[in-house]
């Protein structure tokens, strides 16, 4: 089995990341990124791509994702003071599943870091991507020291 081209792999990996800011405006009502940002309009091979994750055997029996604004969350986590923590836009009933989600393989949450504070997490996941609505800090984790502010992506 040949290995997808790298620039395929970012095509699909712009595509993703584009969704996710798109939702993050929607859900925010702020603008995100530029009218001609590459995260707009998907590729060519991002359009022919199917996505497989191991969570159902590559087997496309999930259950649809609601169409849902997650108001409450939102307003929950820009609420001026609040406190240093999580707020996972979770649809863990509405979709069935035995586990915290927001589609069935992916939860999304936004973070609240105040001040000084830190936050440690440690998620199981493949991977996390994060977006600065406001604010700066620094990320690390055993390898990488991350400096980040407003409009960040990493």
């Amino acid at each position: 089995m040949r290995s997808p081209e790298p620039s395929y792999l970012l095509d699909c990996l712009r595509v993703a990341i584009g969704r996710l800011l798109r939702e993050v405006m929607i859900m925010t009502g702020e603008a995100i990124f530029p009218k001609d940002s590459v995260f707009l309009e998907p590729t060519l091979a991002a359009k022919r791509a199917r996505y497989y994750s191991q969570e159902n055997n590559f087997d496309f029996s999930w259950p649809g994702v609601p169409v849902h604004q997650f108001e409450n969350e939102r307003n929950l986590a820009m609420q001026p003071g609040r406190s240093t923590g999580l707020v996972p836009l979770d649809l863990q009933s509405v979709l069935g599943l035995s586990y915290p989600a927001t589609t069935p393989t992916l939860l999304v949450r936004y973070v609240n870091i105040q001040g000084k504070d830190s936050l440690t997490t440690d998620f199981v996941a493949s991977g996390t991507v994060c977006y600065v609505i406001r604010g700066e800090g620094v990320t690390t984790d055993d390898v990488e020291t991350i400096h980040w502010g407003p409009g960040d992506v990493f």
